[in-house]
């Protein structure tokens, strides 16, 4: 295994097109960090054999898109706090602890939920432009579209109308309130717009 390992004078630029992939691993003894700009787009699809850790700090900002051809899984522990940024004015802030991998869904253990808030940064906003998509297994990716007014909290149980099933032909987006799910079809093509009250689940 290799260590990528960089001081505040030297940045990596990891390029990423359709035919390149690059897969980076680690483990508890050895971090990561991938500074990025607006200029450089990181793809890090992984597998059941691999596990990306991408811890990350005030001065490196992770800048994590993905498309059908790459899935990101994103384990962590009680240690790690990762950010994935949206865009320039905006960061998902994912804590997690050593037994809980942040997938969607989860179990009847866990409950993952992204809360929202100025002080903590945990603040989820995208654009048009800029969707990210979180894999709930290798074989189903979970499309989330979101805009500046947009709080999504993800919360699951057994009993809960919140439950998101995991396949490729049903996606659902979670809207800004507790109340009402949409239900959109799986499609890189699709626009997600939130349905009518009506149409709600």
């Amino acid at each position: 295994m290799c260590k990528i390992l960089i001081d505040e004078e030297s940045i990596y630029k990891i390029p990423c097109n359709g035919e390149s992939i690059y897969k980076i691993s680690c483990n508890k003894e050895s971090i990561y960090k991938i500074p990025c700009n607006d200029e450089n787009i990181y793809k890090i699809p992984c597998n059941d054999e691999s596990i990306y850790r991408i811890p990350c700090n005030d001065e490196s900002i992770y800048k994590i898109p993905c498309n059908d051809e790459s899935i990101n899984r994103i384990p962590c522990n009680d240690k790690s706090i990762y950010r994935i940024l949206c865009n320039d004015k905006s960061i998902y802030k994912i804590p997690c602890n050593d037994e809980s991998i942040y997938k969607i869904p989860c179990n009847d253990e866990s409950i993952n939920k992204i809360p929202c808030n100025e002080e903590s940064i945990n603040k989820i906003t995208c654009n048009d432009e800029s969707i990210y998509r979180i894999s709930c297994n290798d074989e189903s990716i979970y499309k989330i579209p979101c805009n500046d007014e947009s709080i999504y909290k993800i919360p699951y149980n057994d009993e809960s109308i919140n439950r998101i099933p995991c396949n490729d032909e049903s996606i659902y987006r979670i809207s800004c309130n507790d109340e009402s799910i949409y239900k959109i079809p799986c499609n890189d093509e699709s626009i997600f717009k939130s349905l009518s009250d009506d149409e709600s689940i």
